[in-house]
């Protein structure tokens, strides 16, 4: 049944001055990205680094944290690879993009951190199952608009969940 995973990455709208601030920053007008796995017999699980507890897994929650996401079908070569790395991510802590740029991190210093902002946790799974979403190499410059623009992905669509 793994073989079958559908994957769906969500964005959310700005929401806050947090949030209002990294979608200016990133000319965009999205400010939060998550990556989704669904089953064919419709169970599904999310995936998101947030700042108040770094990477957690949970179910989806359409009355709550995704009310206002955007949910597009990305087709992935191997999704499972995506979801075992995204899985294995959990319990990391989260990472604040601005002091990226500030401390001019490499791809290897990047990655020994073993922390994660969420465009870039989403980016990297995404990697890890087989696709670039966009021509940049390195999951750290990848911002939730610049990752909401890639054309390799469905338009908007409804997840099982809300309907």
């Amino acid at each position: 049944m793994t073989d079958n995973l559908t994957v769906l990455l969500g964005y959310d709208p700005p929401t806050g001055w947090v949030g209002r601030a990294i979608a200016w920053f990133t000319w965009g007008h999205r400010s939060h990205a998550k990556i989704a796995f669904l089953w064919p017999n419709g169970c599904a699980v999310v995936f998101e680094s947030r700042s108040d507890c770094g990477v957690i897994e949970r179910d989806p929650n359409p009355e709550g944290r995704d009310r206002l996401t955007d949910w597009h079908v990305v087709d992935l070569p191997r999704p499972v690879a995506a979801r075992d790395f995204a899985r294995a991510q959990v319990g990391k802590g989260y990472d604040v993009p601005v002091w990226k740029f500030l401390r001019r991190p490499t791809h290897q210093s990047r990655i020994a951190s073993g922390r994660w902002y969420c465009s870039e946790l989403c980016y990297q799974a995404c990697i890890e199952g087989g696709l670039f979403m966009l021509r940049c190499p390195d999951a750290w410059k990848i911002a939730p608009s610049y990752l909401y623009a890639s054309p390799l992905q469905s338009g908007p669509v409804i997840p099982p969940w809300r309907m």
